[in-house]
């Protein structure tokens, strides 16, 4: 998608675009068609905003699609997006564009399953814990953010983990009273 930014509205894009820049190459605002909710997860203001996404995505996507597999995996991420991008859409004046609902979503299930004596990450939680408290400290710190999403995407996250999780220890029980 950032090929086509670049494309739509040359390499002016890599420095940043502006709102009606980002509102024709799929950006988000309350007065944008509802297509906008998905398209929107694509478009990236500046190379430093797809980036600043891009190393968060693969970097949480990489465990989070290992442990929980591809349907919860991509059920998460799109989930938390979209859902961040309706309140976005009807709470905001602001144009907007990126995946950091998206991420927050999958860093909400990397949290919470660290916890999990069997995950990857248990031996490391806290600094789970402590690399997304920073996280989340930085939406609150930097002007055009878009904080709705982000909130929004972190508590999918949480809610997902949670259904996820009672999911997995019923399956177990189940399967503990058949043996």
């Amino acid at each position: 998608m950032y090929i086509f930014e670049i494309y739509i509205s040359g390499f002016k894009s890599l420095e940043g675009l502006n709102s009606k820049e980002t509102i024709n190459v799929g950006g988000m605002s309350n007065e944008t068609a509802l297509y906008s909710l998905f398209t929107s997860i694509f478009v990236h203001g500046s190379y430093t905003h797809l980036l600043t996404n891009l190393i968060l995505f693969i970097a949480v996507g990489i465990y989070v699609h290992k442990y929980f597999g591809n349907k919860i995996y991509i059920s998460t991420f799109f989930l938390s997006g979209i859902l961040g991008n309706i309140l976005t859409k009807f709470a905001s004046d602001n144009v907007t564009g990126g995946m950091s609902g998206c991420i927050y979503g999958l860093v909400a299930l990397a949290v919470f399953s660290s916890f999990d004596k069997s995950s990857e990450l248990y031996e490391s939680r806290w600094l789970s814990v402590a690399a997304t408290s920073v996280l989340v400290l930085t939406t609150f710190m930097f002007p055009n953010v878009n904080v709705y999403s982000h909130t929004v995407g972190f508590v999918t996250g949480c809610f997902i983990y949670c259904i996820y999780s009672a999911y997995i220890k019923e399956k177990e029980v189940h399967l503990y009273e058949k043996s």
